[in-house]
């Protein structure tokens, strides 16, 4: 049986008992459920995250041990850490409360599921020569600080990915919704015979899907973090193509939602960039005015975890490719170890239409995409990649969930919501 959020309340608050000083213990329990080609997997732990504050120096401690004797030794764990701490800033603080807001973000359903099951339910659906990951979670967590903070909540998550151009990807709150016979036949949809052709290189005007548009984005977010960020220095002025309008909400409709940041902070939507313009950036207590998106307790690390896009008035993809007589079409890249964007799924767009099958690596700047985004469609997809609930629920990955429309050439368009976009990225020949 996992433990209530009352329950761990009091994990929490026994834990705050042992720390002297400026202090936060927070208190986890989650399930990850992985079905795929590679094994089946299924964790559920309870632990707990100390963090102290000494004169300016952060020590912090994690422990599984969550009895009197396993609290007290990562207590201790956590003020010996604080010494080892070099670089000590004068001004770090942890945030006072603030009231939190419920969300709907909880399937019960999660709690309940047998991987046996679903993998029995992915190979019927999946069939021959198609590798499907499937992934699940549930967390519950609950925060307490010296300075008064007593927040908690609890959230879920499935998440479904093919292994075909494109990798199409669905993500929702709970099981039940993941139509995975839909991303199977758009899977599947994205095969082609023979070797896809070497795209010439040159500038195209180029349609993102939803997957691109939300990797674009993901590659942005340094820029939207804290107040050494690129966007905080250009705050006020045009730094995009005017269609663009993006913020992280954690509450947008469509996103998988969260409550709290890892200070126990409610997260507050923030418009990053207006019609175009650099508006603002999201913030911790240590970078000063928290938004809500604290990742380290005590640190200056903030991050926009929930991206949403707004969409535009294109009805779908086939709409942004229709005006295009010669161009590409890019469900999603494959990012290289070199840090390159090779088109993955990628077709030629000609007359209007999308023909052949092709290859090649993007030479694209996610800004620079952005600022040259022509068109966006109207319907917005959220995008969590696999790979970001391995993170686990413990950090604000919970989603890297991105809301996303499409997006259309000679400009550019994820954990959140994407529509599709259309720009001109240029292309350099394959190797």
């Amino acid at each position: 049986m996992p433990p209530s959020l009352t329950d761990l309340r009091g994990v929490a608050a026994r834990a705050l008992g042992l720390l002297d000083g400026e202090a936060q213990a927070t208190a986890w329990w989650e399930r990850r459920v992985a079905v795929g080609e590679h094994g089946v997997s299924d964790v559920a732990q309870l632990s707990v995250d100390l963090v102290v504050l000494r004169d300016g120096r952060v020590g912090s401690a994690t422990t599984t041990a969550v009895d009197d004797a396993g609290l007290a030794a990562a207590a201790a764990a956590a003020a010996a850490h604080a010494e080892l701490d070099r670089e000590p800033v004068d001004a770090r603080r942890l945030p006072d409360p603030a009231p939190v807001k419920p969300h709907d973000g909880w399937d019960p359903a999660v709690l309940a599921l047998r991987p046996a099951t679903v993998a029995e339910e992915l190979a019927a659906v999946a069939g021959e020569g198609l590798a499907v990951e499937w992934r699940a979670g549930a967390g519950r967590v609950a925060i307490a600080s010296s300075r008064g903070v007593d927040a908690a909540e609890q959230r879920t998550f499935a998440v479904v990915e093919v292994a075909a151009p494109g990798h199409p990807v669905a993500a929702a709150v709970g099981p039940a919704t993941l139509d995975v016979a839909r991303l199977v036949a758009e899977a599947r949809a994205g095969f082609h015979e023979g070797a896809p052709l070497p795209a010439d290189p040159g500038d195209y005007p180029v349609v993102l899907g939803p997957v691109a548009v939300a990797q674009v984005l993901e590659a942005l977010k340094p820029g939207l973090a804290g107040r050494d960020a690129a966007l905080a220095a250009r705050r006020g002025e045009p730094v995009v193509a005017p269609a663009i309008n993006l913020s992280d909400s954690a509450r947008f409709p469509g996103t998988l939602p969260r409550a709290l940041d890892a200070e126990g902070m409610p997260r507050q939507p923030v418009p990053l960039i207006q019609d175009g313009v650099a508006h603002r950036v999201v913030l911790d207590t240590a970078s000063g005015g928290s938004t809500g998106h604290a990742s380290r307790p005590g640190h200056a690390e903030p991050w926009p975890d929930h991206l949403v896009l707004v969409g535009g008035g294109a009805a779908d993809e086939d709409a942004l490719c229709a005006p295009l007589q010669l161009g590409l079409h890019i469900p999603a890249f494959l990012l290289t170890v070199e840090g390159g964007w090779r088109l993955d799924g990628a077709r030629m767009v000609e007359g209007g239409r999308r023909t052949d099958a092709t290859t090649g690596l993007a030479d694209l700047d996610p800004l620079a995409l952005l600022g040259a985004t022509e068109a966006l469609t109207s319907a917005q997809r959220r995008s969590c990649r696999t790979d970001c609930p391995r993170r686990s629920l413990r950090r604000p990955y919970m989603s890297s969930r991105k809301t996303m429309p499409a997006a259309v050439s000679t400009g550019r368009s994820s954990q959140p919501m994407r529509p599709t976009m259309r720009m001109r990225p240029s292309l350099s020949r394959t190797a």
